[in-house]
């Protein structure tokens, strides 16, 4: 059975309703992924993906270089459309086979967790 996705937005949020639950995604511009609302990132938590919008590669830099991170890359539905695992403190990702559309950006690795937003346009 598919599961249902309605989407909404209300200024700079995207909320998001997965089923019978909802969720919100905070977004910014200038490819600055988001850590919530009403928190403020210090310049070393910074995460940056550009050039966002993108039509093929992209890249997501952090402050200070990681031994592992993981990144995944989700439809607004939750389908995982992208992941790999890499190190140091930038990783490029082809997103030139994806569809145009919104997506989701997750970042892990042992010390932080970020999510943030990418547009993938021709």
């Amino acid at each position: 059975m598919p599961s249902l996705c309605l989407l909404h937005r209300y200024g700079d949020r995207l909320f998001s309703q997965f089923g019978g639950g909802g969720g919100i995604l905070k977004t910014k511009t200038k490819g600055d992924i988001s850590v919530g609302i009403g928190y403020r990132a210090t310049e070393q938590e910074q995460v940056k993906i550009y050039p966002n919008p993108s039509s093929g590669k992209v890249a997501i830099t952090m402050a200070e270089p990681v031994t592992r991170a993981h990144l995944s890359i989700f439809t607004l539905c939750g389908k995982e459309v992208l992941n790999m695992t890499f190190s140091g403190a930038s990783v490029n990702a082809d997103i030139s086979a994806l569809p145009n559309g919104i997506y989701i950006v997750k970042l892990t690795s042992e010390k932080l967790v970020k999510v943030g937003k990418l547009i993938k346009k021709l």
